[in-house]
């Protein structure tokens, strides 16, 4: 399933199948979305990305 969300197409609802494995799956739901969260500078300094 896909949405517009302000202005944006975003699959809400996807299914990805796994070929090697019989009957199984992985399922993604978006139920909440911020296209624009507040990070702090420093959780991309290299001590924090280690």
């Amino acid at each position: 399933e896909i949405n517009k969300i302000e202005e944006r197409w975003i699959p809400i609802d996807s299914v990805m199948e796994d070929k090697l494995r019989k009957n199984t799956y992985t399922e993604f739901k978006i139920t909440q979305i911020d296209f624009n969260p507040e990070i702090p500078e420093e959780t991309f300094s290299l001590q924090s990305l280690k």
